[in-house]
């Protein structure tokens, strides 16, 4: 996350980094969090069981990888 908002700061202008803030304060605030709860123990080490099979299996991209998608995106 630091690395996005470096370049997010490289990249806007002020003006529009506080337009981006705006939008992400509206955002966080329109997401209703009444229904959420918390994880039970069997999801999350599923969720970690699914983690260490991807990483084994070699679907993940490296953190370079990742910034070159987004940077192409962009």
């Amino acid at each position: 996350m630091t690395n996005l908002r470096d370049y997010l700061f490289s990249a806007l202008s002020p003006s529009n980094l506080i337009w981006l803030g705006n939008q992400l304060t509206e955002y966080g605030n329109k997401q209703e969090t009444k229904n959420l709860k918390p994880y039970t123990m069997d999801e999350i080490y599923g969720m970690l069981n699914d983690a260490q099979r991807q990483l084994e299996s070699g679907e993940t991209l490296t953190d370079d990888e990742v910034w070159k998608k987004y940077e192409n995106e962009l």
